[in-house]
């Protein structure tokens, strides 16, 4: 500051410097910096007294506005976090209903799996069951054919050895009656 007579250069340079702001939830990090500060430069022509006053009532505004600056900065700081804190909720709040829908198709899945599964092996076992009934259909057939077959030989067999029998005792009536 600088002060010649009845004029006067005064030039107020104030800086607050930077204030720094960082929050962590899980995963995340936001950090804000917050740079404010002035500069004035006036030129006067008024009296030392007059002066005095003036810078008086400059430094009480310079104070009353980096007063605000500083709690309007907390307020932005902590409606920031406030905000960040709602985004996380939320975003918990979605993979719970992700995670649950998820889990809710899987389990619709693994039902109509065990559907599928069961209408597949009721199908197996009446293929199944028919070809086994077609089996014993055949077997019983070549069976019967077998036993007929068998039941012919014997018959035939039978009737060849009743011939030779009758033909023996004829062989041996006609032997005994003319002998």
């Amino acid at each position: 500051m600088s002060l010649n007579s009845n004029f006067g250069c005064i030039e107020t340079t104030t800086s607050s410097g930077v204030q720094h702001t960082t929050i962590n939830k899980e995963n995340v990090e936001v950090s804000s910096a917050v740079i404010h500060g002035a500069t004035n430069k006036v030129v006067l022509n008024v009296e030392s007294a007059q002066l005095n006053e003036l810078m008086n009532r400059i430094s009480a505004g310079h104070a009353e506005i980096e007063n605000y600056s500083q709690k309007r900065t907390h307020q932005i700081s902590m409606e920031t976090q406030n905000i960040i804190k709602k985004i996380l909720e939320e975003t918990k709040e979605k993979q719970k209903e992700l995670l649950f829908e998820a889990q809710e198709r899987s389990q619709q899945f693994q039902e109509q799996y065990q559907n599928d599964l069961q209408i597949k092996i009721n199908q197996l076992n009446e293929e199944k069951a028919q070809q086994l009934a077609d089996l014993e259909k055949t077997l019983n057939f070549q069976q019967e054919s077998i036993l007929n077959n068998a039941r012919q030989q014997i018959d035939s067999l039978q009737r060849n050895a009743n011939q030779v029998c009758f033909n023996i005792i004829l062989t041996l009536f006609i032997f005994f009656y003319l002998a």
